[in-house]
């Protein structure tokens, strides 16, 4: 069941965040139900981000809205790919 909740978060990640996928940025979650949280790794190239997203998070994100605090990383995230892609 864990792992059918984390490819479900994977899935509904690259739905709101076209960008991703546009990117050809790879997406892994592994949902740990015990601590009912989500470990998801986005990884291009050399450049990775861990993140961990709370029950409140991941109850957004499979309904079909986006997370701030997600919203916000993979902003980040791809600020800091184009900004070191250029300087290569």
């Amino acid at each position: 069941m864990p792992r059918e909740i984390g490819l479900r978060i994977d899935n509904k990640i690259k739905e709101l965040y076209p960008d991703i996928v546009k990117n050809r940025v790879q997406v892994h979650c592994d949902y740990d139900d015990r601590q009912s949280l989500c470990r998801v790794k986005f990884k291009k190239g050399n450049y990775v981000l861990q993140t961990l997203l709370e029950e409140r998070d991941i109850t957004l994100l499979l309904s079909g809205k986006k997370c701030l605090s997600l919203t916000v990383e993979l902003q980040q995230l791809t600020d800091s790919i184009n900004i070191l892609g250029s300087l290569s």
